[in-house]
């Protein structure tokens, strides 16, 4: 039997009042709040990143980037090689997003190696690679998406902000060979990127304005850091923190130093298969490079050993190719060392062998 009218009307009005009582209460409270006077904005101090700025003739090289932390500023000029960076912020001949039929398209993902820290576009392996494929039979055309100071978790922003919609046959990826070990920049990289991502949404935006303008939010908002200490012991804290890496960098590359990296190796061997597995979901091929590393950088950081033994890891159990990039340099002792340009970057001739070893991995996958 449906209820009577008489009960509908009583059922509404509490509904009403239900709604109507709290937000009356706020409201009220609101108003209190803003007669005494008191605020408490927000910290609107940016998210501390590190840019990577390589300022060339009034332009930087790196822009923030909401999504990807940072990453290269389409039409800067590179320094080493005097070459402009295309509009989508890659280095090399712009590509169209429509794939040219018959052409095979390589995209590479990872730090200042990939981008070509020190050398000409024409002398990165990326750009050698292509090249070594022609030499094979293969029409092919690269697409260099590395970022100078990426992590691996950077790159897992870049593949899908930037990246994917270029829909390569083969993605090359290079991480794990320094940035992933640095001293977090205030917050881990996968925590920068999940707040910004926070702070771009839909709810992220009211919230952000609610918290400005609502002088009730900000009182709960001063609750809840005092709660913790007040906003001036976090501030200490932060402060501390900061002092504690700068006293301790010098065991940053013990595998037991205690500090908070950018990517814990944990985390890299989690971000790193992911990665690998958006790549093939979206229709690429997957090829991994362990970067190498000047031998005396290995002996005093023997953690930076742990994110290649990880890569090695995720290859053997994904079916991923692997590229060795100490292997592929065919030299040992002073003769390999030779081929870096510092503890991290090769030389062209270090960028050719990689090139070499890289399409050596690729070839078999695509003919």
């Amino acid at each position: 039997m449906p209820p009577s009218p008489r009960t509908r009307s009583r059922v509404l009005a509490r509904a009403a009042l239900a709604i109507v009582t709290p937000l009356a209460f706020a409201g009220l409270t609101e108003l209190a709040v803003v007669a005494s006077g008191f605020e408490y904005p927000p910290d609107t101090s940016p998210i501390s990143v590190f840019v990577p700025e390589g300022e060339v003739e009034g332009k930087k090289l790196h822009e923030r980037d909401a999504r990807e932390l940072w990453r290269p500023v389409s039409g800067a000029l590179v320094p080493w090689g005097r070459d402009v960076l295309g509009g989508d912020g890659f280095r090399g001949p712009e590509l169209e997003r429509e794939k040219t039929p018959g052409t095979l398209r390589v995209a590479t993902l990872g730090d200042s190696s990939t981008f070509g820290f020190g050398v000409r576009f024409d002398e990165c392996w990326a750009a050698q690679v292509a090249r070594e494929l022609v030499d094979r039979g293969l029409r092919a055309e690269v697409l260099d998406a590395g970022v100078i100071g990426a992590t691996v978790r950077m790159g897992l922003e870049r593949w899908s902000a930037r990246v994917r919609e270029f829909a390569p046959d083969v993605v090359v990826l290079a991480y794990g060979a320094v940035n992933e070990h640095a001293a977090s920049i205030g917050q881990p990289d996968d925590v920068l990127v999940r707040e910004l991502a926070f702070q771009r949404g839909a709810f992220g935006g009211f919230a952000e304005r609610l918290r400005a303008e609502s002088r009730l939010v900000q009182l709960v908002a001063w609750w809840l850091d005092e709660a913790r200490g007040g906003r001036a012991k976090l501030e200490q804290d932060r402060r501390e923190a900061r002092a504690w890496i700068a006293r301790n960098q010098a065991d940053i590359g013990r595998t037991d130093w205690r500090g908070e990296r950018r990517v814990s190796v944990e985390e890299y061997a989690r971000f790193l298969r992911e990665l690998v597995e958006r790549v093939r979901a979206d229709g690429a091929r997957v090829v991994l490079l362990a970067p190498g590393r000047q031998s005396v950088v290995e002996q005093e950081k023997p953690v930076l050993l742990e994110y290649t033994r990880a890569t090695v890891d995720a290859a053997r159990e994904l079916g991923v190719p692997l590229v060795d990039g100490r292997a592929a340099m065919g030299a040992s002792g002073a003769e390999y060392d030779a081929l870096y340009l510092d503890h991290y970057h090769p030389t062209p001739e270090g960028h050719r062998r990689l090139a070499r070893a890289l399409a050596d991995a690729i070839t078999p996958l695509v003919k």
